[in-house]
């Protein structure tokens, strides 16, 4: 579905390619979208949300501790910045 929905023109779309629970989405949301109204790169808020997922689930289960690259982004190539930050 992403993956569609960016080739029919949206620019970015961030998606999980298996079912997560709500204190992982949690998780993964808060800095993604902090880093991306302070930088609107959605390279690197995407990126700063699987690293505080990451953090979080390190000393968790090993099932836990993959949760971190479930968060995918799907962007079309052109697109890094969504919106300017002034």
């Amino acid at each position: 579905m992403a993956e569609a929905l960016v080739a029919n023109g949206v620019p970015a779309v961030v998606a999980n390619q298996l079912p997560v629970p709500d204190d992982t989405a949690a998780a993964f949301v808060g800095p993604l979208y902090s880093r991306l109204f302070e930088s609107g790169d959605v390279d690197d808020a995407a990126a700063a949300g699987r690293m505080e997922l990451f953090l979080q689930l390190r000393n968790a289960s090993k099932t836990a501790n993959l949760e971190w690259g479930i968060p995918t982004l799907h962007r079309h190539p052109s697109v890094r910045e969504l919106f300017e930050v002034s």
